[in-house]
């Protein structure tokens, strides 16, 4: 099964193009805002590549945030749109579990954070391939104390903080105060703070999973127009229109 991923959720791009998981060719680089005129380009350079087409893709899979609002339509709205045209599936990935999967092992807490400004972070937790706090925009203060409850009470985990929001946090105030007293008594193995993007072939491996793993009509659940996006919280232009509602 070829299947094209990419993401755009975040100031990085990436695009894939895999077959049953495996990586064909990929293209991971950081763009900054400019998606609307560097993801279509990519996607169409890499099929060139490979001397694929549109045709030949058997399945179609996208971040669906929670990221970049404009980001993550660009990435969503191309991904329906090509998966309708070619009479495909698309499957969309969440961001964060997009940058949880490369880390993900029996002793380690995967917490992969994105910037979400203002001390907040778009969070959640993985631990041996489950997610055990849910995804939310939260403070960062308040995803450390569900984490300490999680810690708490294992004394083999280590915890890796992964995205772009990791490297904010590695020096900070709190964040040491709670966690290092653990380390030295030994309840927890260590923590790790990993400045990641997302990747693509993570995004087609996870699309493929969820595809193989839906026993009912697979055209159905993955209708490209069913695709949505996941902001996790509403847009700026919407907390504006709320805020003169109020």
């Amino acid at each position: 099964m070829i299947i094209l991923a990419s993401d755009t959720s975040t100031k990085s791009l990436s695009v894939a193009i895999c077959d049953d998981g495996v990586k064909i060719k990929s293209m991971t680089k950081q763009t900054g805002t400019t998606h609307s005129q560097t993801h279509m380009p990519a996607i169409i350079d890499l099929l060139k590549e490979v001397n694929l087409d549109f045709e030949d893709v058997d399945l179609y899979a996208s971040t669906v945030g929670p990221g970049s609002y404009t980001g993550i339509r660009i990435g969503v709205s191309t991904t329906k749109a090509m998966a309708y045209a070619s009479k495909k599936c698309a499957i969309g990935v969440s961001t964060l579990e997009t940058l949880a999967f490369p880390h993900q092992g029996l002793t380690s807490l995967v917490c992969p954070i994105l910037d979400a400004r203002n001390r907040r972070v778009f969070s959640s937790a993985y631990f041996a391939g489950l997610m055990v706090i849910t995804e939310a925009n939260r403070t960062f203060d308040e995803f450390l104390s569900q984490i300490l409850d999680i810690v708490k009470n294992d004394r083999n985990v280590e915890i890796v903080f992964c995205g772009d929001a990791a490297s904010l946090y590695r020096d900070d105030l709190v964040t040491n105060e709670n966690l290092k007293p653990l380390i030295k008594s030994g309840r927890l193995q260590g923590v790790v703070f990993l400045e990641t993007v997302p990747e693509a072939v993570d995004v087609a491996v996870i699309a493929l999973r969820k595809f193989n793993d839906e026993k009912s009509d697979k055209a159905k659940k993955f209708d490209p127009f069913l695709l949505e996006a996941n902001y996790l919280s509403p847009s700026q232009a919407e907390r504006m229109k709320n805020k003169r509602g109020m």
